[in-house]
């Protein structure tokens, strides 16, 4: 059983004395001291400091921007879109000129993106590959790679990049 001790007794063997604070001086010394504390945990923790000066990065990223591409399932037209602001805005306009193009309502959004895009097609049997990558050829050959898994005359029908 273990004895019970009184929250008084445990808060006095544990807690240590606070110092008085007898002048305004001390006070002022005091409120410094805290203020300094909380200024170093400021400026030590990235998230916090993010929007200070000493950041320039901080207020000049730019927000990203999406790319889709959206593919007709029996027909295999496309539609695609990019550097809009949303993703949500980038399925909505890949989907309505795929819808637009292949006059069906089959189109689904295959892929997107926040920096390059590429789609190729084959010219025999509508095979398709697409890619995403940090610039265009390398996006354009991975499209390629992917759609000429199934046909030989695969090639680009288009490659972007958001923010250009």
């Amino acid at each position: 059983m273990v004895p019970h001790i009184p929250f008084t007794c445990l808060k006095k063997s544990i807690m240590p004395p606070w110092p008085e604070i007898t002048d305004e001086y001390e006070m002022t010394m005091v409120r410094s001291g805290l203020l300094a504390m909380i200024a170093i945990a400021i400026a030590a923790h990235p998230a916090l400091a993010a929007g200070s000066a000493e950041d320039p990065d901080a207020t000049s990223k730019k927000p990203p921007r999406y790319a889709a591409v959206a593919v007709a399932e029996q027909s295999r037209h496309y539609g695609f879109a990019y550097n809009q602001p949303t993703r949500a805005l980038a399925y909505k306009l890949a989907m309505e000129q795929c819808i637009e193009r292949a006059k069906a309502r089959d189109c689904l959004v295959r892929l997107w993106s926040t920096s390059c895009l590429a789609f190729a097609r084959s010219t025999e049997n509508g095979s398709w590959g697409a890619d995403w990558a940090e610039n265009p050829r390398t996006a354009g050959k991975g499209a390629m790679a992917a759609c000429g898994q199934y046909s030989t005359t695969c090639r680009v029908e288009f490659q972007v990049c958001n923010g250009e």
